[in-house]
């Protein structure tokens, strides 16, 4: 479970608010500072969240007792959500099998899915992330430190946390895409905000400066994002910023997708689609392999078109 599916609750959190719900998220665990410790920058972007009723850690007696209590009340107004394992809502382990899942609710997006397991109506799939004053004022000086006013820039996030993930695309087609967007848009510059990525020439990075909730303000500042699927694609769809997204044909289509993004998906057909496999591609990745750079850089004039137009 990345930043990307924490960031895909707060629309579920949304949902449950307009569904006059206050919602629950809960953690059952009889070691609270682990988990703390270990998923703190993930929970803590459901932080600062007026849709969000509670975060609980705690230990399955004390949630059950709390439970009780309220239904004792008559207060029946909470739904509960886990955070452990929730992604099983749309993707579930196969047994034996590392990496490699079963894909349920193809029909659905995740938000959707999750809202159909706590019997929520589901309005809407657009998250939703409230950063404090603090937080967007540590990345506007960054900004001004580095002399990059807003909208002046385009993020690219060219790495993914899982080795041999199937949502790798290529540093070899990162460097050439790269090198076609410093070459036809040269008043654009071109940022990484997220760790671990490889340096490329010309390319300014900020990474490892902010927190992730606070990097969020990076995104609502820019231009555009190209990225894989992932934590990115999300935060792009938070604040309407726009996005080019470079798929897999691992997972079924709808389960991420927002209106407005661009999304690349490889244009042939594949026996092994929505094969499940989020990592240890048996045929070589052909699907992200497939998707050329010229492909991408095509696609992302045509969306920075539309983007002009607007304005």
């Amino acid at each position: 479970m990345g930043f990307g599916d924490y960031i895909m609750l707060t629309a579920l959190a949304a949902n449950a608010s307009k569904d006059k719900k206050k919602i629950s998220f809960y953690y059952l665990t009889s070691k609270r500072g682990k988990v703390q410790k270990k998923n703190y920058a993930k929970i803590e972007v459901l932080y600062n969240n007026p849709d969000v009723a509670e975060i609980l850690i705690e230990s399955r007696t004390r949630f059950f007792l709390r439970k009780l209590l309220r239904l004792i009340k008559g207060d029946n107004d909470y739904v509960y959500f886990p955070l452990r394992r929730f992604t099983q809502a749309y993707m579930s382990p196969l047994p034996g099998k590392k990496y490699k899942f079963i894909l349920r609710n193809k029909h659905l997006h995740a938000v959707e899915a999750f809202c159909e397991l706590i019997n929520v109506k589901a309005y809407s799939v657009k998250p939703k992330v409230f950063l404090t004053q603090a937080e967007e004022d540590k990345v506007n000086v960054i900004l001004q430190e580095n002399n990059i006013a807003p909208k002046s820039y385009i993020i690219i996030e060219t790495s993914v946390l899982l080795e041999k993930s199937t949502k790798q695309w290529s540093l070899e087609y990162w460097k050439k895409l790269i090198l076609m967007l410093q070459r036809d848009y040269p008043d654009f510059k071109i940022i990484q905000i997220s760790p671990g990525q490889e340096h490329f020439d010309k390319v300014i990075d900020l990474s490892g400066k902010t927190s992730f909730r606070e990097s969020l303000h990076f995104v609502k500042n820019a231009a555009a994002v190209i990225t894989t699927e992932g934590a990115l694609m999300h935060s792009a769809a938070v604040y309407d910023t726009q996005c080019l997204v470079i798929i897999p044909k691992s997972m079924a289509p709808k389960v991420s997708a927002y209106s407005g993004q661009t999304r690349l998906f490889y244009d042939k057909t594949l026996d092994c689609a929505e094969c499940g496999f989020f990592a240890n591609c048996p045929n070589d990745n052909i699907c992200m392999n497939g998707i050329s750079p010229e492909r991408a850089f095509e696609a992302f004039g045509k969306m920075l078109s539309k983007l002009t137009d607007k304005i």
